[in-house]
Parts: C-alpha cells; sequence; structure tokens
C-alpha cells in the first residue's frame, strides 16, 4: 500500500534539471570554454553536495573564471531554475492524503534560501538534501535516510526522479518508481501505481 511520494527537486519540482545549459550561456557571454567552466563548477560542486566543502566557494571560483561578480552569478543560477506551480499545487492536494517528501541533490545556501523563498515545507512533510545526509544519488545511503524520516519502508514509497541512475538504485532498493518526462506523464504514473487521482480534484 502507497504511503508517501517522494520527489526530486532540481528536473522535477523545477523546469531545469542541470546547470550545464546555464554555464554554456555565461561561457559564451565571458568568450570562456565551455567545457573549462563546467569541469570546475562540477568539481566544487561534488563536494559541495555532500557537505565536503562550503558551497559559497562554487561561485567564488565560477566567478572568478567567468570575470563576474559572484553575488550577481549566484543570483542569475538560482533564477536560472523555476518552479513548477501546478507541479506543487498538486503535490499540496496529495499530501492531504500521503506523506510528500523532497529528496534532492544539492548545495546547503542555495536550497536552506530556496526553501524559505518557496515555502516548501507547506507542500512536503520531509525534506532531505545530500548535504544533510551527507550522501548523494544514486547511492543508497540518501535514500535510506529519507525512508528513516518518513519511517516508512521502500514498497511503501514511490519515488520521481529525472535522472535514470537514480531511478534505479531506487528501484533495486524497493521503491515503486517514475521517469520524470512531464507532469501528465507522472500523474498517469501515479494512477498506474494505485493513487487515484479522482481523490484530489479539490483545489488546495
Amino acid at each position: 500500500m502507497i504511503k508517501a511520494v517522494i520527489f526530486d527537486y532540481n528536473g522535477v519540482i523545477t523546469n531545469q534539471g542541470d546547470f550545464d545549459g546555464f554555464l554554456a550561456e555565461k561561457a559564451h557571454q565571458s568568450h570562456r570554454p565551455v567545457q573549462e567552466i563546467q569541469q570546475i563548477v562540477k568539481h566544487h560542486w561534488d563536494l559541495a553536495k555532500v557537505g565536503a566543502i562550503d558551497s559559497e566557494l562554487i561561485w567564488v571560483h565560477a566567478a572568478d573564471y567567468l570575470h563576474c561578480e559572484a553575488s550577481e552569478l549566484r543570483q542569475e543560477w538560482l533564477s536560472w531554475f523555476g518552479l513548477r506551480k501546478d507541479l506543487l499545487l498538486f503535490i499540496k492536494q496529495l499530501k492531504m492524503k500521503y506523506k510528500t517528501a523532497l529528496l534532492t541533490n544539492i548545495t546547503r545556501d542555495w536550497f536552506e534560501q530556496a526553501k524559505q523563498e518557496q515555502h516548501l515545507d507547506t507542500y512536503f512533510d520531509v525534506i532531505v538534501s545530500s548535504y544533510e545526509a551527507g550522501a548523494a544519488k544514486p547511492g543508497q545511503k540518501i535514500f535510506e535516510y529519507c525512508l528513516r524520516k518518513l519511517n516508512l519502508g521502500a514498497a511503501d514509497c514511490i519515488f520521481i526522479d529525472d535522472q535514470t541512475k537514480n531511478i534505479e538504485s531506487a528501484a533495486n532498493l524497493g521503491f515503486k518508481t517514475i521517469l520524470f518526462l512531464s507532469e501528465d506523464q507522472v500523474k498517469q504514473g501515479l494512477i498506474t501505481l494505485g493513487i487515484p487521482l479522482s481523490d484530489f480534484k479539490n483545489d488546495p
């Protein structure tokens, strides 16, 4: 029996799944090689997302390479990731009958601001970040951490993500899974997995 639905953040709740497009645009504006700035950011991102370094170092090093202000780069970065507001409203409806959770690989200074500004705690009972867990998807540790916070087993949960490797890892642990392609496809997937969407037609 399904008791919880768990959502990824970037690429599911937000309309961008990664930062490659943003970095490509900034590299073009700065007349710098795309691959080099992507490597710089990825190196610091992989450390910051599990709390190994201060996440603000990402903006410092990237801005230094791009010859721009770190604060301006950070704000542009955050603005790149727009919200799927209709999906959030749907999640609020789901929350009336199921536990809802957010499970994301992300950095501290970015996500702490996003949680506050986007009022994410109104949509999710449990919010798990990679820097909090000290582990990242597709590794199993972060999924197990999320299950402990939900006080549920994997078989009780549906996990939704836009990356195949994360979906496969969750499925291996016993989660029911949906690979995100669109909002309508997710709703159809939930129906297939046993959630009657007829229960969620009232305004949230």
